[in-house]
């Protein structure tokens, strides 16, 4: 007699032998299963920032022909009179590759009066040109 033609209680008493073993075997696998999806969960937030990064730097080039990574940039949490904000400045980002980033925000900000926003950012020029300010702009959720 097969196991589809047994009678539930049958059934039931057979598997009851070896339950525990396969219950084990079950609980390894569903382990296994759950550990790989939490990996590819957090793989998958990765890649979105990635992909975020690109779209956003792409954007920079189609529109304005300019092209740095805010994220890059080492920036310094402080207070001033109108709130918390972030400054950078020339000597904070001296690194290759960091360093062309501050000075293509520098032109950007020069070529735009010393305020803009990019990537989320309302960002200014200090008075004396070698430092940026920053803070999220108006109705944008820091994570």
């Amino acid at each position: 007699m097969s196991e589809r033609s047994m009678p539930p209680l049958t059934y039931i008493e057979k598997a009851d032998k070896t339950s525990l073993s396969g219950l084990k075997i079950l609980l390894t696998k569903q382990t296994e299963i759950l550990s790989a999806l939490r990996d590819w969960f957090h793989e998958a937030e990765r890649i979105k920032q990635l992909i975020d990064e690109y779209v956003s730097l792409h954007g920079q080039m189609i529109e304005r022909g300019v092209t740095y990574d805010l994220n890059r940039l080492k920036w310094i949490k402080t207070a001033g009179p109108k709130g918390e904000y972030e400054y950078t400045d020339k000597t904070n980002n001296m690194d290759p590759g960091v360093y062309e980033d501050f000075n293509a925000l520098l032109t950007d900000l020069k070529e735009h009066g010393g305020r803009l926003t990019r990537q989320g950012y309302f960002l200014w020029l200090f008075s004396q040109g070698d430092r940026v300010g920053r803070k999220p702009s108006k109705g944008r959720q820091q994570k």
